[in-house]
């Protein structure tokens, strides 16, 4: 079985914690899904987004330049989104 090294040195929720700040806060999500390894974003402000925060918690790839991103994480990309959706509804 693949661990990350991340979620075993953070933790899920931590790892999500670090992972919104990366993209900005929950301020800056206009929406967030997921397919097999990719979570698909729109932010409000791509200046915001941390490419090489979100690469050092485990991202292998980021695609896109603009307001709308997908942010390679593997088979966990269901699991973030689950959770960041979680969040942004309890803040809304």
């Amino acid at each position: 079985m693949y661990y990350n090294y991340n979620v075993m040195k953070y933790g899920t929720d931590e790892r999500v914690t670090e992972i919104l700040k990366n993209l900005g806060g929950l301020k800056n999500l206009k929406s967030v899904d997921a397919c097999i390894t990719r979570l698909r974003l729109t932010v409000f402000d791509r200046s915001k987004v941390n490419d090489q925060g979100l690469m050092a918690m485990g991202a292998s790839g980021i695609v896109g330049s603009s307001e709308v991103m997908q942010v390679i994480f593997g088979a966990e990309a269901d699991i973030l989104k689950t959770k960041i959706n979680k969040l942004r509804k309890g803040n809304s």
